[in-house]
């Protein structure tokens, strides 16, 4: 941006230099707060970005598959920036009405001229932006670095809704955006450590310990403290798994130094042993959406399940204990 407003400034273009020197102080206001914050914890002014560039950068510009990292559905180095912005629950549909609003706005006739020269200052910073976090190879193309061009797109879309479009389309496109919104939001995890919270009610509410594997075993301990108590009081901690004890096992989760004996945990994963409790993970309002429409049938199991559920079953089982 620096780039894109320090030619602008320079040629003197669009607006009276000072109102660029105004912009950039307020841009500077802003970061000296997060550089003070950073500062009294004895940190680097500078700590964001050297974090950024240690964690998320990459070494030049590569072809064929690329590693973006969480939050994108492909790492392709040609496309997967695109998809980050029409493919991502935290912008919904705002990038499919922003190249809408762009033209609109363009073509009418309510615009002033200095918000004519707004909508072409904020689109060409918004395509720089895009095309350097997307293909610079200077960082990743996560969602959380395309934030510019979302702040910019509301602004447009925001101004074509409120000088370019009618009332009555104006509450559709309006209606269309939130709802849309609301919907991709349950993509979240809006259940988060759904079995290890669900491990902990459990083992509060029964007299038997429960043992499990390490890794769930130290998340669930984290519960108890909160509640004030001892994970000791709960968890089953000995060496060797007798038949008879109760194991909390998570789908999916692996289960290395978990104790369990290679009959019991084949046992396990074969649905032998009888399961004395069980938490199902609720359907998310998408996954809801998906099943009413037949759309669930579209999609491959694991790519539904990653939209529609997100969290593994948990099933509490007695060790030797034959299901039905």
């Amino acid at each position: 941006m620096l780039l894109v407003y320090g030619l602008l400034f320079l040629r003197g273009a669009y607006f009276p230099r000072l109102q660029y020197l105004w912009g950039g102080l307020g841009v500077v206001a802003v970061l000296a707060i997060e550089w003070g914050s950073y500062m009294a914890y004895g940190e680097s002014p500078l700590y964001r970005f050297m974090t950024s560039a240690q964690s998320h950068g990459t070494i030049g510009i590569r072809s064929g598959d690329f590693n973006a990292g969480s939050g994108n559905i492909s790492d392709n180095r040609l496309w997967g920036p695109l998809l980050a912005l029409l493919v991502n629950q935290e912008f919904g549909l705002l990038f499919y009405a922003a190249p809408v609003a762009v033209f609109g706005l363009l073509r009418s006739r309510n615009l002033s001229e200095q918000q004519w020269q707004l909508v072409k200052v904020f689109s060409f910073s918004a395509l720089v932006w895009f095309l350097w976090v997307g293909y610079s190879g200077a960082v990743r193309p996560l969602p959380r670095y395309f934030a510019y061009d979302a702040f910019i797109a509301l602004i447009l879309v925001g101004a074509w809704l409120a000088c370019v479009v009618g009332p009555r389309w104006r509450i559709i496109v309006l209606a269309g955006l939130v709802l849309s919104n609301y919907a991709f939001l349950s993509v979240e995890n809006i259940h988060p450590r759904f079995s290890e919270r669900s491990i902990s009610a459990f083992a509060m509410a029964t007299d038997e310990k429960i043992a499990t594997d390490p890794l769930t075993n130290r998340r669930v301990g984290g519960y108890f403290r909160i509640e004030g108590r001892d994970p000791k009081e709960f968890m089953n901690t000995a060496p060797n798994l007798e038949e008879g004890s109760l194991y909390a096992y998570v789908d999916g989760r692996a289960q290395k130094d978990s104790r369990l004996s290679p009959l019991q945990l084949q046992r396990l994963q074969s649905g032998a042993d009888q399961a004395i409790w069980r938490a199902e993970p609720p359907l998310l309002l998408i996954g809801t959406i998906l099943t009413v429409t037949g759309l669930d049938a579209l999609l491959p199991p694991e790519f539904f399940w990653k939209l529609a559920i997100r969290n593994p079953t948990v099933a509490v089982y007695r060790l030797g204990a034959r299901g039905p």
